[in-house]
């Protein structure tokens, strides 16, 4: 994994203005008006941000060498049983810093860190290729939880995504809606969590999905990926309805 380095900028009169009159917070420690590239991450706070790099799984996203050393397009921890996506790419460690903001972005409101997740994104050197000419489909949350949340972090990250690389000629489509509030994935082993994601989704009946090409690039796209148990099973159903290429992205993964 690599740290983030953020060189120094220079502010203009405006934003010093507006961080005096709404001075800015870092997410992780709470530094006012952070300095550096990000806007919601101070300097010491963004070299917390563990950017997945080295050699990868291909097919699961599992970092298994070092930087330098050969991709696999199937790791030991997959090849037995893998997920029904193709190929993945996760951009940063669920831990430290990457992990603060999808935890504000999640649970406390925090929509104003998608700014900073596209800085983190644009760093990544996979991201552009990975998603050139992709069909998003955000996972999708269960309706109560969306009430009480007000939005889909899924979807919020795709929408960050497509404006990120606005000349990759991406779109995003709901494909799918969730069916059932099960036990949260959280507490579950990657067993437990197959077992209770299975069944979770279902594909949206929507007579426009037909004009969309069953040989489509359809990139799934959530927060965090733990075991691959959740996108899996959205894979799952969209093969089921003759989607051949189906990738997986998140932001943050596990490790």
């Amino acid at each position: 994994m690599r740290l983030f380095r953020q060189p120094a900028m220079i502010k203009s009169p405006m934003k010093m203005l507006l961080d005096f009159l709404l001075p800015r917070k870092c997410i992780a420690c709470g530094k006012i008006n952070p300095k550096g590239d990000f806007d919601y991450i101070c300097e010491d706070c963004a070299l917390k941000i563990y950017e997945i790099k080295g050699a990868l799984c291909l097919r699961c996203g599992e970092l298994i060498g070092p930087p330098g050393s050969p991709d696999l397009p199937r790791c030991p921890k997959c090849s037995n049983t893998p997920p029904h996506f193709n190929k993945s790419l996760s951009i940063c460690a669920f831990d430290g810093t990457g992990r603060q903001i999808l935890l504000a972005l999640k649970y406390r409101g925090g929509t104003h860190l998608l700014s900073d997740i596209s800085k983190i994104v644009l760093k990544n050197p996979r991201a552009k290729a990975f998603l050139e000419n992709a069909v998003l489909c955000p996972v999708p949350i269960y309706f109560t939880r969306r009430l009480r949340r007000r939005y889909n972090q899924a979807e919020l990250i795709a929408k960050t995504l497509k404006l990120s690389f606005p000349d990759s000629n991406i779109r995003i489509i709901n494909f799918l809606k969730r069916t059932h509030h099960k036990t949260t994935q959280t507490v579950l082993d990657k067993e437990a969590r197959e077992k209770n994601i299975r069944g979770a989704f279902s594909f949206r009946d929507n007579p426009k999905f037909n004009i969309i090409s069953r040989n489509a690039k359809i990139v799934l796209v959530d927060d965090v990926m733990t075991t691959g148990a959740t996108m899996s099973e959205c894979a799952r159903i969209l093969k089921m309805h003759d989607f051949a290429n189906v990738d997986a992205f998140s932001f943050a993964k596990k490790i």
